[in-house]
């Protein structure tokens, strides 16, 4: 069963081997969150490792803006869903 989401990617910052990503938060994360996007295949997820808001670094993002980096090179789409 799907889950609801919580929030959608406003856009993205390419910053060397990571991106970060603006997320337009609707409901609360944490960091060690098991997170997956629109567009993924299913059962793909990446773990939250790295979580700010405010411009400081946070272990739980309220609902508004916040960020996320993102390590690898996994392609996540302007404006899906998380």
């Amino acid at each position: 069963m799907a889950k609801k989401p919580i929030g959608k990617v406003a856009y993205s910052i390419k910053m060397g081997p990571e991106t970060a990503y603006l997320l337009n938060l609707t409901d609360t994360l944490s960091v060690g969150d098991k997170v997956t996007f629109d567009g993924w295949q299913e059962g793909s997820s990446i773990v939250v490792e790295n979580l700010s808001q405010k411009h400081k670094r946070v272990t739980t993002a309220m609902p508004g803006n916040a960020d996320i980096i993102v390590s690898s090179s996994i392609f996540i789409p302007i404006g899906s869903s998380i």
